[in-house]
């Protein structure tokens, strides 16, 4: 099989505008079908990682690969403008097994994130969880959140075959989470479920509004012009996107529950 060194003396890195150092020189062995890269270390801009290891060419090399370190949640976030994150990732991840049926191990541990979109629909904060790796399955452990003046909880489990998704179960769970939405603050209890594989999903459950307030410009005529409702249009996952169509199957209840201040 094929053999050969191959050494970086030096690495440039820019990632949105700002740098990313990587620890030089970075070092790649190829022994057959077994690509080993020398430990090396990434650092700046809120990330801290060092990674190495074997990583296979063929299916029957054998995997042995690491990532450790922290990275900045906020420092992520900026590669998209429409969010805002907070908080730190610790990870602690490995790959191994043969290349036809990679095996992941360890975790991620997630303290104190924060998530918002630009113009407020969503606030999380103080998210506190654990990711673990085992084997084929990706395990969201009790990630629990502060929802404005509510809580969302959080767990779910990802089945992976040879790294690509399998199926996927979601539970969420909120106890007075507001969430804003096109003038109005609408309060949420509610229990839902996402479960799916890569043909189509299903979100199911049910949701309470105990209270949902206009508390902007409020039109009737024009709330009465597009029906008074929300629309989800065609399903989420239609008009061209990478995401499995999703189904809805959620009862909401809002008795006598909306307020106008105005």
């Amino acid at each position: 099989g094929l053999k050969g060194n191959l050494s970086l003396p030096s690495i440039s890195l820019e990632v949105s505008g700002r740098t990313i150092t990587v620890q030089t020189p970075v070092a790649f062995t190829l022994n057959g079908p077994d690509l080993t890269l020398e430990r090396t270390r990434i650092t700046g801009d809120g990330i801290d990682l060092s990674l190495g290891g074997t990583l296979g060419i063929s299916e029957e090399a054998k995997l042995n690969f690491a990532v450790n370190g922290t990275a900045d949640l906020e420092a992520i976030a900026r590669l998209n403008p429409d969010y805002i994150m907070g908080g730190k990732a610790t990870v602690d991840v490995r790959l191994t097994g043969p290349a036809s049926a990679p095996q992941l191990g360890g975790d991620i541990r997630l303290d104190e994130v924060a998530f918002s979109t630009i113009d407020q629909q969503f606030n999380l904060e103080h998210g506190n969880g654990r990711i673990v790796m085992a084997g084929e399955k990706i395990t969201l452990e009790n990630f629990t959140t502060a929802a404005n003046d509510g809580t969302l909880n959080a767990k779910g489990v990802l089945t992976l075959d040879r790294l690509q998704p399998k199926e996927w179960q979601l539970d969420v769970s909120t106890n007075d989470a507001i969430v804003n939405y096109q003038g109005a603050q609408i309060t949420l209890n509610g229990d839902l479920t996402l479960r799916g594989d890569p043909q189509g999903q299903l979100l199911s459950g049910s949701i309470t509004i105990p209270q949902a307030e206009y508390v902007s410009e409020f039109d009737l005529e024009r709330l009465a012009s597009t029906g008074g409702g929300l629309s989800f249009g065609g399903g989420i996952g239609e008009g061209g996107s990478s995401l499995p169509r999703m189904v809805l199957d959620i009862q909401v209840e809002a008795n006598d529950s909306l307020l106008i201040r105005n």
